[in-house]
């Protein structure tokens, strides 16, 4: 095998792996994922019955129950 049939498949591999990543975002970013990334918080307090997420708020421990 020469170089350039190596080099010609790696990067035909490249494109279809590019193309296949960005249809993957597309469809983890049209789900639930960007009510997670708007505010990771309340997304994780909504799916876990009962938790309680307790944050740093300028470097102090924020209590919500408090």
């Amino acid at each position: 095998m020469s170089k350039k049939l190596v080099f010609d498949l790696l990067y035909v591999f490249l494109i279809i792996a590019l193309i296949c990543f960005m249809g993957y975002v597309v469809m983890f970013l049209q789900g639930e994922a960007k009510d997670c990334l708007k505010d990771p918080i309340v997304y994780f307090e909504s799916k876990s019955y009962g938790a309680t997420c307790y944050c740093f708020n300028a470097g102090d421990l924020y209590d919500p129950n408090s």
